[in-house]
């Protein structure tokens, strides 16, 4: 079954939510192991701090991702197939709705001369004489014979 926009969100904001507990966890594991270590009992820069994750990390054998790392990617990858549906989805209404005015105008040729001015000034808004000059010659037969 395909997921709906709606199920979506509602996996990233679960997927958000999941993320914020496990790096409350972790962090609160880090400070527990830190006091444990002796980190809060001698003065130490942070420059000597980021050392030692450094070399931890430099030497750990395992290079599997952490429970963080994995769920970030997922909501990562979430959230670009939401914003891909979305775009989709908002081509795929503008298809439709010119391809029925287009189907209008041939039905109905007085819709389109009563509709001519306000296509010209929407194809006029603010873009590069180029963009402007190419969208009239993609609709030079829907906007008269002094355009395009």
């Amino acid at each position: 079954m395909k997921k709906t926009p709606q199920d979506k969100e509602k996996e990233l904001a679960e997927l958000e939510a999941k993320i914020e507990a496990v790096k409350a966890r972790e962090e609160q594991k880090l400070v527990t192991l830190a006091r444990k270590a002796g980190f809060f009992d001698v003065k130490l820069s942070a420059k000597d701090i980021e050392a030692v994750f450094q070399d931890i990390l430099k030497n750990h054998a395992s290079k599997k991702l952490s429970q963080l790392k994995r769920l970030e990617d997922k909501r990562m990858r979430t959230k670009s197939g939401i914003y891909h549906a979305s775009r989709k989805e908002d081509a795929r209404k503008k298809i439709l709705l010119g391809a029925f005015l287009i189907d209008q105008f041939k039905q109905n040729p007085d819709l389109l001369a009563k509709l001519q001015p306000e296509l010209r000034k929407f194809l006029e808004r603010p873009h590069e004489d180029r963009t402007v000059l190419a969208n009239k010659k993609i609709l030079a037969e829907f906007l008269g014979a002094n355009d395009g």
